[in-house]
């Protein structure tokens, strides 16, 4: 809203998610950041991949209707200058109304809930994010396991086969006989084809895994923070 840009670090995030994990995690699921590095690596590929994510971490927050109008995350996006960023950030981090906390802020407008039909409700939900993490999680497993075999063992075979074509065009070439032309014509064709069959398999991740990966790590990563927000959440049952 202030066309304005910030400049931050990745330790900015860091201290972001912190914050914001510190504030709302009794109540709202609020995702990891991506890897800040990789065994020390620091590769054009791994950078603009942290970049995209966090890009879309961000875009996640800032469409959360609480997240988003939260002092913490404003600050983050809207500071004028350091002296405004650093007194936001001891204010932020002097803030007592935190985690369980956060539920004296929350006045419900519904008519109170019956309690067996409130835990039963905290079950269903608990078993569903757990199955549902767990397909995520095969998904996820059986997705990088297609992408290193379409970058690795899949596009050799290929090229392999159309190596064999192609020799065996050259074994016919040398035969003499009337009309062998077609014949290894042909057989060179299939072993082209074969091959581009092979460069094709290796860049396909990229187009269409790639971002079903992306989507379902994101929603791992949101699907880790209910168990503990569903444990609170029973836990407050008692005291209600």
């Amino acid at each position: 809203s202030t066309n304005r840009p910030v400049n931050h670090r990745y330790k900015h995030f860091d201290w972001l998610y912190e914050r914001l994990l510190e504030k709302f995690n009794s109540l709202l699921p609020i995702p990891s950041l991506p890897d800040k590095q990789v065994t020390g690596r620091f590769e054009e590929d791994f950078i603009r991949m942290r970049m995209e994510r966090l890009q879309a971490w961000m875009t996640r927050m800032c469409r959360h209707p609480v997240v988003s109008q939260s002092d913490v995350f404003q600050l983050f996006l809207t500071y004028k200058d350091e002296r405004e960023w650093k007194a936001g950030k001891r204010k932020a981090e002097k803030d007592e109304t935190v985690g369980p906390m956060m539920f004296s802020l929350i006045e419900p407008e519904a008519a109170e809930l019956d309690a067996p039909q409130v835990e039963h409700k905290c079950e269903q939900y608990s078993r569903f994010t757990k199955a549902m993490d767990d397909g995520v999680r095969e998904l996820l497993n059986v997705g990088h396991t297609h992408w290193k075999r379409c970058t690795g063992p899949l596009p050799k075979e290929y090229e392999r086969i159309g190596r064999a074509f192609r020799n065996l065009s050259t074994v016919f070439s040398s035969s003499k006989y009337p009309g062998e032309e077609t014949l290894t014509d042909a057989l060179t064709a299939a072993g082209n084809t074969y091959e581009e069959i092979g460069q094709i398999v290796a860049q396909q991740p990229q187009k269409d895994l790639y971002f079903l990966l992306e989507t379902n790590s994101e929603y791992k990563g949101l699907l880790g923070c209910f168990p503990e927000i569903i444990a609170v959440h029973k836990v407050l049952q008692y005291y209600t």
